[in-house]
């Protein structure tokens, strides 16, 4: 959580970013449950990431499937980051603002296929 409280110290004053913390902490459309003990929201969107991945780079899914490569080896800093660890800052503030605005699932969301049950 320190990734994401420092990432939003970067661009909002303290009690913004108090407030933003509460919000997504406290809230299923953002990362609710996503800090529980047994991580079953993480593993919920892992296995969703993965079906996506399936659909528009299925090339590369098979290739990583075949290495024996499962999405939660890397999806989880990902979301327990909440993306900070990403290398380009206005990537990291891209998703942002598409989860903010939209919410965790529509970023799942396989093209032509309704929102997936994280």
């Amino acid at each position: 959580m320190a990734y994401i409280g420092g990432a939003a110290l970067m661009v909002m004053s303290e009690e913004e970013s108090f407030w933003m913390l509460v919000s997504l902490f406290d809230d299923d459309k953002y990362l609710k449950g996503m800090y529980d003990a047994d991580l079953a929201r993480v593993q919920k969107c892992a296995g969703a990431f993965h079906l996506l991945l399936g659909d528009r780079l299925p090339e590369l899914n098979r290739h990583l499937d075949g290495l024996g490569i499962l999405p939660l080896m890397y999806f989880t800093q990902w979301f327990m980051c909440f993306f900070t660890t990403l290398s380009c800052w206005d990537t990291v503030m891209a998703v942002w603002d598409l989860v903010f605005l939209e919410g965790l699932t529509q970023m799942l969301r396989r093209p032509g296929g309704s929102k997936p049950d994280i």
